[in-house]
């Protein structure tokens, strides 16, 4: 009753939030009714309900502790764990003093036991009362006077002894439950040492090892700066800088290139950043606002190249122009990761120009492209990311496109396997002295680097290889296996010698 009484006191101090809060905590284990009833005497039956189900009982109530933690009602909980502890306490309290009274009625037994063996002795051995004269009768009634005085002495000091004998067993147990509980709490300290050195100390060792694993594995940007190409002359100064424009970080990438060309200039050109922020990259050096704006009107194309989440450009051609009084850039290309090539934006009809290192991709681009003049200046940046466990190149290997295929020559009927390096139809024509146009313009064109094969082939779609003769491109009917890999330059003489 001490209990339930508790619970009703501690009902009637809930408010109806607390009530509300207690019902929905509950939730199904009670039934509806009871659950949405939140009045005092709802609340009373929903302890019913509990009850009936055993989810608390008078010795374990601990279910309803949780659930008054649950809705935040902290006296209450807090009341209930100690009518828990108060509890606990009464029930040792009794368990000690069972223990100890059923010690005293053994003693006691044992005590009745030793006066009854010892009643029957004496009675053995004296006779009946009747028997004897009044004289010994007389003398008996004296001698027995003495001898119960003597017997109850004896029996007092057997009581001590008992006692004495119960008190040593209780005493050697207690010392027993001493020493057994020092060893534990030897044993549990010497565990705990243990536990702290394993736990603690060898796991800031392994911080320790792991922070300066992770320092070692931790990764840095590398920065390479590609040449100035196109017209670089120190007199003129660059008019874009996206790291500087864009205020660009290292997390951020290039997405996309935005470009505006014809048949025979590239006249502008704007990388597109994971920032998004404005750029000024179309803007020039000079004051005026009709300047600040690049003249489009004779482009006819524009196009904006993006990139996939996870790709990025890792190799640029370039065709510039040659003349004397205009170095511009005529036309780009881009290669990606992964294993894209885009279409020349611009004219392929200068000088050849690649750029591209191993493992390095593009990070950002400055250079110089001005009102009616279109790209004359380009330059990137490129990055590469290591860790210092990593051995760092000096100077990293230049990458460029190496194409293979296989034919059947018409000569000697035999299985050619020729391979070539990239460069481009404005090269080749004056190098081999050739005349005529381009092969198509989605063409690329490489030179010869293996012993057979065509001195220059063009590849088109990489489904397509054309030779050039009598200053004319015609397809070779039997190629077959046709392949692009980007590859060191320095691997291009092994390929020769080969």
């Amino acid at each position: 009753m001490e209990f339930r009484s508790l619970l009703i006191k501690l009902f009637n101090q809930l408010t109806n939030n607390d009530r509300q809060a207690l019902h929905f905590a509950v939730g199904n284990k009670v039934p509806r009714k009871d659950r949405d009833n939140c009045t005092p005497s709802g609340s009373l039956n929903l302890l019913d309900s509990l009850f009936d189900r055993n989810l608390i009982t008078e010795q374990n109530f601990d279910y309803l502790i949780n659930i008054f933690e649950q809705i935040n009602c902290n006296d209450a909980s807090e009341q209930l764990k100690e009518y828990k502890l108060h509890s606990i306490k009464i029930s040792n309290t009794e368990q000690i003093l069972s223990e100890s009274s059923l010690i005293d009625k053994s003693v006691l037994n044992i005590e009745d036991d030793k006066m009854r063996s010892f009643s029957n002795d004496v009675s053995r051995q004296f006779p009946p009362l009747s028997s004897i004269s009044e004289l010994e009768h007389s003398m008996l009634r004296s001698n027995t006077n003495t001898f119960s005085e003597e017997t109850y002495h004896f029996n007092e000091h057997e009581r001590k002894q008992s006692l004495s004998i119960i008190l040593k067993v209780l005493n050697q147990k207690r010392i027993l439950f001493s020493i057994v509980l020092i060893i534990i709490t030897t044993l549990s300290i010497m565990l705990c040492f243990i536990l702290f050195q394993s736990v603690f100390i060898e796991s800031s060792k392994l911080d320790d090892a792991i922070s300066s694993q992770n320092i070692k594995q931790k990764l840095f940007y590398i920065m390479k700066e590609g040449l100035q190409y196109g017209d670089y002359s120190l007199i003129q100064n660059e008019t874009f800088n996206d790291a500087k424009d864009r205020e660009l970080f290292y997390s951020d990438r290039c997405i996309g290139v935005e470009l505006k060309w014809s048949s025979n200039a590239l006249f502008s050109i704007q990388f597109l950043y994971s920032n998004d922020r404005p750029s000024s990259l179309h803007t020039t050096t000079t004051t005026t606002t009709q300047s600040k704006e690049l003249s489009i009107l004779s482009s006819q194309f524009s196009s904006i190249f993006m990139l996939n989440s996870n790709e990025e450009i890792n190799k640029i051609n370039l065709y510039q122009n040659l003349h004397q009084t205009n170095f511009n850039i005529v036309g780009i290309q881009f290669y990606t990761t992964n294993g894209r090539k885009t279409n020349v934006f611009g004219s392929n009809d200068g000088h050849f120009i690649t750029e591209s290192f191993e493992y390095y991709t593009f990070g950002y681009a400055r250079g110089r492209q001005k009102k009616e003049k279109g790209v004359e200046m380009l330059q990137f940046i490129w990055f590469k990311q290591s860790s210092m466990e990593e051995q760092i190149a000096t100077v990293p290997r230049k990458m460029l496109e190496m194409c293979e295929f296989t034919y059947t020559s018409l000569q000697d009927l035999k299985f050619v396997h020729a391979n070539g390096i990239e460069s481009s139809w404005y090269d080749l024509k004056r190098k081999f002295n050739r005349q005529g146009v381009e092969c198509d313009s989605t063409a690329s064109y490489y030179e010869k680097i293996s012993k057979r094969g065509p001195e220059l082939f063009a590849i088109v779609n990489n489904t397509s290889v054309f030779y050039h003769d009598n200053n004319k491109w015609s397809k070779y009917r039997s190629a077959a296996n046709i392949t692009c890999n980007l590859i060191p330059w320095s691997d291009t003489n092994l390929l020769k010698e080969s």
